[in-house]
């Protein structure tokens, strides 16, 4: 993640532990699963490889980091809330959301769920 220096170690250290459980949490039933079937990390769960790693763990780590960066530019107004800050932020908004369906997306590519975007018109 790159951010212009005013988010502290402690605070990116936070939001990571905060996305990872998150992630956690939302796989919980597929872990259940994996470890019924004698399989205790994902990187063991069968996968394709890229780059000599998992694709789960490369999806994986994509959920994380956007939970993260979604929370943190959501959170972005508690720095700088001047004018110029403010209309920052409001750029960053859509930025967050998208972030957080790549979170989703990542998800579902772990578990094998289909993606699905539903529109009401």
């Amino acid at each position: 993640m790159r951010f212009d220096g005013s988010i502290t170690d402690a605070r990116l250290r936070h939001e990571l532990l905060a996305a990872i459980a998150e992630v956690n949490d939302e796989l919980r039933s597929a872990r259940a699963a994996w470890r019924d079937a004698g399989i205790t990390c994902l990187a063991d769960v069968p996968a394709d490889q890229l780059d000599g790693e998992s694709v789960r763990l490369q999806h994986y780590r994509r959920a994380v980091y956007c939970l993260a960066k979604a929370t943190l530019i959501e959170r972005y107004r508690d720095y700088d809330t001047t004018g110029d800050g403010a209309r920052r932020a409001d750029e960053l908004e859509p930025q967050g959301d998208e972030l957080r369906r790549d979170a989703r997306w990542a998800i579902s590519d772990i578990i094998g769920r289909p993606r699905i975007t539903v529109e009401l018109i």
